[in-house]
């Protein structure tokens, strides 16, 4: 059977850059394909088309990393229960 090890923490902040990267990537995308395919007369402005990139970004930034920081939590406590269980272990 092959032991994982659930010691090793995720990096939260390289994983909200890259939550961040995929939400400025999936933001563009989604303005690409709403100017190409929603032929309306109305223009949209570039602050309007910024500011729905830049959540985008942040949203994305923050679910990368509240999944990481979850992730880290729940690693941390299944080691530390494992840890009390081999401790009462009779020997």
């Amino acid at each position: 059977m092959v032991e994982r090890d659930s010691s090793k923490r995720w990096d939260t902040v390289g994983l909200a850059f890259l939550g961040a990267l995929l939400g400025i990537l999936v933001g563009g995308m989604r303005e690409i394909w709403e100017a190409y395919f929603h032929s309306s007369i109305e223009q949209e402005s570039f602050a309007y088309i910024f500011a729905e990139v830049t959540v985008a970004s942040i949203v994305g930034a923050l679910l990368f990393a509240v999944v990481a920081e979850i992730r880290n939590r729940l690693s941390f406590r299944a080691d530390h229960v494992a840890a009390k269980k081999d401790q009462h272990r009779p020997r």
